[in-house]
Formats: C-alpha cells, sequence, structure tokens
C-alpha cells in the first residue's frame, strides 16, 4: 500500500509559542491552534521530530500537494519534501503496509491514545504509538526522540518552572507558581505562599498575622495585637534583610523581608520554592515529589458547573468532581455520554488508562474487555431509561456479558438503585462563591446551599439567598431545621428589642470585604450584616452604627475602626467620610471626601457619595444665577455649617451640629437679580465650586 498524505497549501503562518505551556493531553493546549507533544502545548504543525508530522492531534495544517515523504524541517514546520514516490527520509527504504496486518491493529499498547502505521521503518513497516501527551511509547522505531522525563502529573495538579507557566490556567483567575505547581492568586499550602511578592491578593487592613488558612487554603489577615504569628515578638532591623539580595543570592527570584524573631531575608526562586541555601536550587528536585494539593479538586452536581473550569477546554463532572473531557478515574468515565472525547476508529474495547488517566480504546477482535462475550439484545436497554429511572441524567447500553442499562446521574454517579441518589452520600459541595454554586443554589459560609434553606439565622439574612417563600405575618426571621423561615409572634429573639433604624445601616461604614449587605433591627441597635462572596459574615467589629451628636462623637470610633479617611456626624449617626445614606449628606461640609474636578452634582449613589459632571441639577433644572453666594448672605442661630443650593433658587441649606437639616429657623435671602455691572463672584453648588461669574460672563472652573 503506497502511503499518500494530501494537503492543500494555505496561507497561513505557523509561529511558534512564546511561552511553552506543559500539558497531559492536547486538551490542555489551545483548542484548534495546539495539540500537546511530548509534554509541551505546540501550535498545530509545528515538530521536534518526524513524528510529530503523523500525531493524529497535529491536524490539519498547511503543506504542498506533492509525491514524496512528510518531514519536519530545521524550521521546526511539518511538510512535504517533493520527490520519488514511495521515498523515505534519508534515502530510507520504502516497507508497504499490509492493510490485512496493519502493526497498530496486531499489536498492544496500554500507554497510547493513538498510533501511525509507518511504512518507513528499520526494514518493515512498523507501529508508532502515541500517548495523550504526544509522546512516543511502546515504539521499536529508532531514531525517536525520547521525551525528557516528567512527572506524573496528576489532572488537577498544573506544573510550572515560572509564573509566565500559570498564564490562563485558571480563565481570567491570576496565578503564581508555588512550589513548582500553578496556584490561584491568593491561595496557599503553607504560610510562605502568602508572602511570596507572585502571589497577590486582596487582605484586610489590620495589624494582624498573614497566613496560610488550612481549612480553605486561603491567604489571610488574622487581626490582633501584632503582625507575627503566634507570640512571636516583632523586632526592628537596622538594614532591610533583603537589600543585597541580587547579589548575596543570584538564584533567587524575589525577596520578602522576615522581622518576626529575627531579622531575616525570605528568598524565593523562579517556581516559587523558599531557598535555603543560595549554592543549591531545589526547583529540580522538588519537582519530582510535587505537594498534594486539593485546590483543583473542583466539586460540581452537573455538567454545567465545570464550564469555564479548564479554560477553553471542555469538562464534564465525574463523581461530584470536575474533569477534563477525555480524563477518567474509572471505566464508567469513558462511556459517560457527557465525557466527549477524540479516539481511534477501530474495533476494540473502551476502558480508562490508569497511567495517563485517560479514555481510550484497545484495538482488538472484540468490544468487550477480558475476553467478555458481546451479547445481541432483543431491545435497546436505555429504551426507558427516563420513564423508569427519572433521576437518570443519561443512559448507556451494555452489551458485554449481558445486556443492561448503565445509568448517571447529573453529578456523574453510577446510578445502582433508582430510588436513590448516590450524590447526596457525598455530602454538600463546598464554594467560595455564588458562582460555584448550581441555579437555585447560594454560597452560604463555603457551602452551596438551596435557596431558602440555612446552616445558622445568619444565612437568612444575605442577599444571595432569595427570594423565597415565607408566611406572612410579624414575627421572627431565623433558621429553623434548616430552612429560612418565620415564627409568627415576636420580631426579636430572647425577648430583644427592635430598634427603628433611621437609615440603611449598610451605608455607615465601608467593608472591602463584604460583596453584599443587609441589616437587622434586633437587640436595640440597627446592626450591618456584611457578606463576603463565599457567604460569611465578615466586618462584625464595624457593623453597629454609633449615634452622635457632632464630629466630635466620631473621632474616637474612627480611630477604633482605623478608618483612613476619618468620620463625621450624619443625620445622628457616626459615617465614614464619603459615605452616606442621601443627597443631603454628601453636601454636609463635614463629609470631607475626594471628588471629581468638574461642573455637575453631588448625589449618593449605593451608599457613596460622586459628583456627576454635566451641567444642570440632578432634577434636571437649570442652576440659578446668583450675585453672591447663598450662604454668604443668610444666617441662621441654630446651625452650624451651610452649603449653597442652586437648583431652582438661590438658597442656603443650613445643618445642626448632628449632621441634620434645620428647616425651623429664619433664612434671611437678598436680591438674586443678576447686576452686569458687579465685580466678579465665585459661588458653589452643593459645596462645590463651579463657576465665577464677571458681568454677564460665566466661567466655568
Amino acid at each position: 500500500m503506497i502511503f499518500t498524505t494530501k494537503l492543500f497549501l494555505l496561507a497561513v503562518v505557523v509561529t511558534a509559542a512564546s511561552a511553552q505551556q506543559r500539558c497531559i493531553t492536547s486538551d490542555d493546549c489551545v483548542s484548534g491552534e495546539e495539540y500537546c507533544a511530548a509534554n509541551i502545548c505546540t501550535p498545530i504543525g509545528s515538530c521536534s521530530q518526524v513524528f510529530d508530522c503523523f500525531n493524529p492531534a497535529n491536524f490539519p495544517y498547511p503543506s504542498l500537494t506533492c509525491t514524496g515523504y512528510m518531514d519536519c524541517s530545521d524550521d521546526n514546520l511539518c511538510g512535504m519534501v517533493c520527490g520519488p514516490e514511495s521515498s523515505c527520509p534519508d534515502g530510507g527504504s520504502w516497507n508497504e503496509c499490509d492493510p490485512e496486518n496493519l502493526p497498530c491493529d496486531l499489536e498492544d499498547c496500554d500507554e497510547s491514545v493513538g498510533c501511525y502505521n509507518d511504512p518507513c521503518g528499520e526494514g518493515a513497516c512498523k507501529a508508532v504509538f502515541y500517548d495523550a501527551a504526544g509522546n512516543i511509547v511502546c515504539s521499536q522505531v529508532e531514531n525517536v526522540t525520547l521525551p525528557e522525563t516528567l512527572p506524573p502529573i496528576e489532572t488537577f495538579d498544573f506544573p510550572c518552572n515560572t509564573d509566565l507557566d500559570c498564564d490562563g490556567v485558571f480563565n481570567e483567575t491570576t496565578a503564581y507558581c508555588s512550589h513548582g505547581t500553578c496556584l490561584p492568586s491568593g491561595s496557599c499550602t503553607r504560610d510562605e505562599d502568602c508572602v511570596n511578592p507572585s502571589n497577590s491578593y486582596a487582605v484586610i487592613e489590620c495589624v494582624g498575622a498573614i497566613q496560610c488558612f488550612p481549612s480553605s487554603g486561603q491567604c489571610g489577615r488574622e487581626c490582633g495585637p501584632s503582625s507575627c504569628p503566634n507570640g512571636v515578638e516583632e523586632v526592628n532591623c537596622i538594614a532591610d534583610p533583603c537589600l543585597n539580595y541580587e547579589t548575596d543570592c543570584p538564584i533567587a527570584a524575589s525577596c520578602v523581608k522576615n522581622n518576626c524573631g529575627e531579622c531575616s531575608a525570605i528568598l524565593f526562586d523562579d517556581a516559587g520554592f523558599v531557598l535555603e541555601d543560595c549554592s543549591e536550587n531545589p526547583s529540580a528536585a522538588l519537582l519530582e515529589t510535587p505537594p498534594p494539593i486539593e485546590t483543583f479538586d473542583l466539586p460540581c452536581n452537573m455538567d454545567l458547573d465545570c464550564d469555564g473550569v479548564f479554560n477553553e477546554t471542555e469538562a464534564y463532572c465525574s463523581h461530584g468532581i470536575c474533569l477534563p473531557s477525555g480524563s477518567c478515574t474509572i471505566y464508567e468515565d469513558c462511556v459517560n455520554p457527557s465525557n466527549s472525547y477524540m479516539m481511534i476508529e477501530c474495533v476494540g474495547a473502551i476502558q480508562c488508562f490508569p497511567s495517563s488517566g485517560q479514555c481510550g480504546r484497545e484495538c482488538g477482535p472484540s468490544s468487550c474487555q477480558d475476553g467478555v462475550e458481546e451479547v445481541d439484545c432483543i431491545a435497546d436497554p436505555c429504551l426507558n431509561y427516563e420513564t423508569d429511572c427519572p433521576i437518570a441524567a443519561s443512559c448507556v447500553s451494555n452489551y458485554c456479558g449481558e445486556c443492561s442499562a448503565i445509568l448517571f446521574d447529573d453529578a456523574g454517579y453510577v446510578l445502582e438503585d433508582c430510588n436513590e441518589n448516590t450524590t447526596i452520600i457525598f455530602g454538600d459541595m463546598s464554594c467560595i462563591s455564588d458562582m460555584d454554586c448550581s441555579d437555585n443554589n447560594y454560597c452560604a459560609g463555603g457551602t452551596c446551599l438551596e435557596i431558602g434553606k440555612c446552616n445558622e439565622r445568619i444565612d437568612c439574612f444575605n442577599p444571595a439567598n432569595g427570594p423565597y417563600a415565607v408566611i406572612a405575618c410579624v414575627g421572627l426571621l431565623d433558621c429553623f431545621e434548616g430552612s429560612c423561615s418565620v415564627a409568627c409572634g415576636p420580631e426579636c429573639p430572647d425577648g430583644e428589642e427592635r430598634a427603628t433604624c433611621p437609615e440603611d445601616a449598610c451605608n455607615v461604614t465601608n467593608c472591602e470585604e463584604a460583596v453584599s449587605c443587609n441589616f437587622d433591627g434586633c437587640g436595640g441597635e440597627c446592626t450591618a450584616i456584611f457578606f463576603d462572596e463565599a457567604g460569611t459574615q465578615v466586618c462584625i467589629d464595624n457593623a453597629t452604627p454609633v449615634l452622635c451628636t457632632s464630629d466630635a462623637d466620631c473621632t474616637g470610633t474612627a480611630i477604633a475602626r482605623d478608618t483612613a479617611g476619618g468620620m463625621y456626624c450624619a443625620q445622628g449617626v457616626c459615617m465614614e467620610n464619603g459615605r452616606c445614606n442621601d443627597d443631603l449628606d454628601c453636601i454636609n461640609p463635614s463629609n470631607l471626601y475626594p471628588a471629581l474636578e468638574c461642573v455637575g452634582y453631588r448625589s449618593c449613589e449605593n451608599g457613596q457619595c460622586g459628583v456627576t459632571c454635566g451641567p444642570g441639577c440632578k432634577d434636571g433644572s437649570e442652576w440659578s444665577l446668583c450675585e453672591i453666594s447663598p450662604c454668604d448672605n443668610s444666617t441662621c442661630a441654630s446651625a452650624t455649617s451651610c452649603a449653597s443650593d442652586l437648583c431652582n433658587g438661590c438658597n442656603a441649606i443650613f445643618f445642626d451640629a448632628a449632621g441634620s437639616e434645620v428647616e425651623s429657623c429664619d433664612i434671611v435671602t437678598f436680591n438674586t437679580a443678576m447686576n452686569p455691572d458687579s465685580a466678579c463672584s465665585i459661588y458653589s453648588l452643593y459645596g462645590l465650586v463651579v463657576a465665577a461669574i464677571c458681568g454677564m460672563t460665566i466661567l466655568l472652573v
């Protein structure tokens, strides 16, 4: 048989990848653009040896159509070398392959996922087997460039040598290289990860020790009296220990100063290992045994939970864990209809290869494994599965040894009993945000719960937990036997009084960790309840409003809560500068906050003051032209401050010491007619200087 490859020459330029990304299958590479060759994502059409050009995953690519042979050029590109028909590289002999006895059909290779019958083998047509990573395996072929010895890679452990190797590994989430394994920014396996300069993440601003919390695998700070953990004394260093680290330790990539108990430098290499000895880089040795990391076990309740988990690579839900399509942990994964993957076309048994964790087919005389007899079924075992087993999501017919149905639920478990869903046995699904939970679920304290369900009373106040139905009556909202409900009667537990909240407590103070907020008046106070992405209550110490009669009452609160911008008295409640409950708070002269320098009006949006640039007022009316600022021509004995309001007239708004508007005082308003001959006057709008008037000319500033 003449082995002929016909590909058309296209106007396509194939370029080498700028950064080599490790892979265990072609699914780890950019779909349609790259394939996995010797554990490296390689552009389709590129090669490091001639056998890469015949790898089934390396297709299609442009090439001349002519007789000759396929070769890997010096530019590492696959292409036809035109010449005599039935010729081989280096003048080797052509050995026609017998279509009735192809080596790929006759030989076995458990590690392979693909095979090529090579007519240019040494003295005979030989089988060239490829594993999922594009390596040549189980082969007697000579002149094959053997790949470097790589450590066994678990499905979710992405190896790295530098931070650049981790770009794009977790979709849009940034990542860094930690002990030779890519981790999402903010995650960790040890305390040193949390001070690695490559690991950038948001952390609460307070005095306290930064550490790795084992329960969540996340970096954070536990506020306390010292920046050092476990009572270790913080010392003052005469000189920065990292001052000359690049000279003292050339193999170090970064350095962090340690002043807990001693003055020392924590040195990291490119792969995120801590250097104990600057004369020896531990990366090479430690990369062979990367630490077990649970971070990449991504839980799921259905296939939809796995969308986008592995970048562009498709994924499915297998036994409650997201796996890339084509990968497996048991045989049933490979016949799960949700697991779609390419496979060699031949008669043979589909199986899960333990060495690679990949699904494939071993070509042979039967479609059943281990010599099991294939039987003929009178009817399709899956014909009525939706009626016979309502909890099943999919079904595969089994003809090996018997006629039976293999049933899968949404989470990829094999159902042994249609009256009991196996998924329940494996407990609740963990989460770090609502996005990790399926539809009609939310993240409550790091666990996915159904809307309306709860672990504690706080869960019933989480804005993400809703809407849910409750009885229509006045009473206590609480968590009763795992469900949020209202017990008709008193509104607060244990006889507590309920406060009448004068403002939304969520607007009183800022909480950088929070993504949502609710408030509760039980206990006699209006208490803000802040939630982070995982549905955990945060900023508990800053949640209770402090009443005030003047700005001076808020000074101590600002110091205690470590608010950098200070606080002011806003209508009787201490509030951080820049925060607000309504538009009036934003023009209070005591509320000092940075704002855009432009013509416009100030307003309160989502509890934060800001400026909307543009002419006119918030209600659409035009500014009034006032010869003199209204506050300069008005008096109010009970007021402590004043703001000019030029909307719908030349008006003065007076504030008392508690930040409330004074309405019961005699305000003297002067003539607002424009005097063309008057000197230049400057006036403001809501406390913001907006114009200078010189005669009839308005100069915007």
